[in-house]
């Protein structure tokens, strides 16, 4: 069995491979179109959600992303590894987010400004991890690095959460790591789930690469 100083070695192992860049910095557009978040035994019927839902992903990165960051729209940030291989990205924009009842009782800390009236939020829109380097811990650890992201930036705007709008297929991923579901029969449409997780608790379980 390996020890706790063992697995951080090896987290530090993985980080100094890896570098962090804006999408519209990238030097090699040809990289970003072999990236597939498409897992690797991908079945119909296996899965919660359809080929198509992982490929609308795959297709933003490859063929929006730069123009959203252009435009200001969303925020994309590539994780890449020596060779400039796109191992996985993430991409922001500021929001608001509806709370219900059952997110409010288990949070009871959030603010309520009225009934059901939307808080601000720093959504997650996109967040994937090529389909080579899935099941390796990479996840984990971008998702660390990205809730420190969400930190700084809500040390400069208002934000009472960061949501994301997560495949029905990812949504353990997130709750294991702080998320819940913003509740409401509208948290779950098109094998979607909204979940949302307190700033507070994202500047607890942020972590460098």
């Amino acid at each position: 069995m390996k020890s706790n100083n063992s697995g951080n070695e090896d987290n530090r192992a993985k980080a100094d491979k890896y570098s962090i860049i804006p999408v519209d910095r990238f030097n090699s557009p040809e990289k970003l179109g072999l990236f597939s978040c498409v897992p690797d035994d991908f079945c119909e019927g296996r899965y919660k959600c359809d080929l198509s839902q992982y490929e609308a992903i795959d297709n933003f990165l490859i063929k929006q992303s730069v123009n959203y960051s252009d435009k200001n729209l969303l925020r994309t940030f590539l994780l890449r590894d020596n060779y400039d291989n796109v191992i996985s990205f993430v991409s922001f924009s500021a929001s608001n987010q509806i709370l219900y009842k059952s997110f409010k009782k288990a949070k009871p800390e959030i603010p309520t400004i009225g009934r059901n009236l939307p808080l601000p939020s720093i959504d997650i829109v996109y967040f994937a991890v090529d389909h080579s380097y899935q099941n390796q811990g990479i996840g984990s650890l971008w998702l660390g690095k990205t809730y420190t992201f969400i930190s700084a930036i809500s040390q400069l705007l208002g934000a009472c959460v960061a949501s994301v709008n997560s495949l029905y297929d990812a949504v353990d991923f997130y709750t294991k790591r702080g998320f819940i579901s913003v509740g409401g029969g509208q948290s779950k449409k098109f094998g979607n789930e909204w979940l949302a997780i307190p700033i507070n608790d994202v500047s607890k379980l942020k972590s460098d690469l």
